[in-house]
């Protein structure tokens, strides 16, 4: 178990969230308790995946969604499918925002996303990265992808079946995670300039007979590969 300073460990976070026993941020959304259990989950990554990735993003103003994004988490609101966002943020870490920064970005991206009926049911996210400040300067964080204690987290709390569970991501590393959590398929979403370099390539040599991986450009067209949402 990871330790942490009392004021990181299971308290109160802006944004209605909460600091869990290991520091990560999460909340899980009231409407979600409407889903059955043993149902599969689609986990998204949220910066270059829902929203443009800015670097470091911690103005509301910056937000922008990209295409699909909101069709695609309103199909799986109306499949009974849970949308839990799994999003690595260092810049917390690093000290380039704050957990109130990103509260007010999150609300902005709701506020985005409610505006064409998608919501998502849990977001989780984690500050954690070998170059950040005491105390998130712990290297190879349980939380931080690729390892996958954010996925168990949305599992332990919403019944979720991975074993038929989707991820998809724009690193390797959201593939990666998706892979070792026993999920069933990943896509890759190559989304930014950033992610087109090589990214793609590390993502899909990670495919293997029983964990399909397939490139996108989009979420736009993500819809048609996962058989639950059609």
């Amino acid at each position: 178990m990871i330790k942490l300073p009392a004021t990181h460990s299971n308290t109160p976070a802006p944004g209605e969230g909460y600091l869990e026993e290991t520091g990560l941020w999460v909340r899980k959304y009231a409407h979600a308790d409407a889903i059955p259990t043993g149902q599969p989950a689609l986990f998204l990554d949220r910066d270059g995946v829902i929203n443009d990735d800015v670097h470091y993003l911690s103005k509301p103003e910056d937000v922008v969604i990209l295409p699909g994004a909101a069709e695609l988490i309103a199909a799986a609101n109306k499949a009974g499918v849970a949308v839990v966002i799994i999003t690595n943020q260092s810049g917390v870490g690093r000290g380039y925002l704050n957990w109130d920064d990103f509260a007010a970005v999150q609300a902005k991206i709701h506020q985005e996303l409610a505006q064409h009926s998608a919501v998502w049911d849990m977001v989780i996210a984690c500050p954690f990265h070998a170059k950040a400040k005491p105390p998130y300067d712990i290297p190879s964080h349980p939380g931080r992808k690729p390892n996958t204690r954010m996925i168990e987290i949305a599992e332990q709390a919403l019944g979720i079946d991975l074993g038929r569970s989707w991820v998809i991501g724009d690193k390797a590393s959201d593939v990666k995670c998706g892979l070792r959590a026993g999920l069933q398929v990943a896509l890759y979403a190559g989304t930014h300039e950033k992610s087109l370099r090589d990214e793609a390539d590390k993502a899909l040599a990670l495919a293997t007979a029983d964990f399909p991986v397939s490139a996108i450009n989009a979420l736009s067209e993500a819809l048609p590969y996962i058989p639950f949402l059609n």
